[in-house]
């Protein structure tokens, strides 16, 4: 997305860095325009902050790695 932006910013057309980056037009479009993206708006909706689900995720993926993946129930426990 951010690689169309700039692109479009140099001048090249909107309709060629939408078929170049293969990303729908409408998308491209609102994104230039200003609108954020849907994970950053909604964001007050969530149950876990951004950076709870990325600490959240780090230890699911360690204990993966030690070959102690962690139950539905710890990980709810830990949310």
């Amino acid at each position: 997305m951010r690689k169309a932006c700039a692109n479009i910013r140099k001048g090249r057309g909107v309709r060629k860095s939408v078929r170049k980056y293969d990303i729908p037009y409408a998308t491209l479009r609102s994104r230039l325009y200003g609108r954020l993206p849907p994970e950053v708006t909604h964001q007050d909706e969530q149950r876990l902050s951004m950076v709870q689900e990325d600490d959240l995720a780090n230890w699911v993926l360690f204990q993966a790695s030690v070959r102690e993946a962690p139950t539905y129930t710890q990980i709810r426990e830990l949310a």
